[in-house]
């Protein structure tokens, strides 16, 4: 801010910008692991409906409708994989796209203010410089909620685990305490 408010208003717009694009995209990853979680559970219960049904299956040679229903919920669970993968690939991608565009504007900022006299080019290399001492931080501690968006769906699910009655044990309690 010592060395040019006008190039540091720039530093600053950028915080709302990363804020509102990585609440968006753990919006959505938040979406897509909530459904990666109930297709592996979809997938494991028909494991074991297929394991407990085996002698019905040899019955009715039912071998090519289990391997098709089978390719059809593995297909899903690719399409899911693939859409968190590109989710996280967009992630990156504006995080790069706007780091580099808020130092484009430092650049080109910084040569305004030098043609007008007001700031020198040591002054401009020297704010870029101590800029990416804030900006890193800033995108780093936004960048958790996007990590976060990854545990939460399952941390929800263990903890309504947790929170189930316990019976048969005489007292109703919760599992966890």
């Amino acid at each position: 801010m010592i060395i040019s408010w006008k190039l540091t208003l720039v530093v600053i717009a950028m915080a709302p910008i990363k804020y509102y694009m990585v609440r968006a995209l753990a919006k959505r990853k938040e979406k897509y692991i909530r459904e990666m979680i109930e297709l592996n559970r979809d997938i494991s219960a028909w494991f074991s409906d297929n394991i407990e049904g085996i002698k019905e299956i040899k019955l009715w040679n039912l071998y090519r409708m289990r391997e098709r229903t089978f390719c059809e919920k593995q297909g899903v669970v690719l399409e899911n994989n693939k859409r968190n993968v590109m989710l996280d690939a967009w992630n990156m991608f504006y995080e790069v796209m706007l780091e580099w565009s808020v130092t484009a504007m430092l650049y080109i900022l910084g040569g305004i203010l030098i043609c007008n006299g007001t700031l020198t080019i040591g002054g401009v290399f020297a704010f870029i410089s101590y800029s990416s001492y804030v900006t890193g931080p800033i995108a780093s501690i936004m960048n958790i909620r996007y990590a976060f968006s990854r545990i939460m769906p399952s941390a929800e699910r263990l903890f309504t685990f947790l929170d189930l009655w316990e019976e048969g044990s005489g007292d109703s309690l919760p599992l966890r305490k």
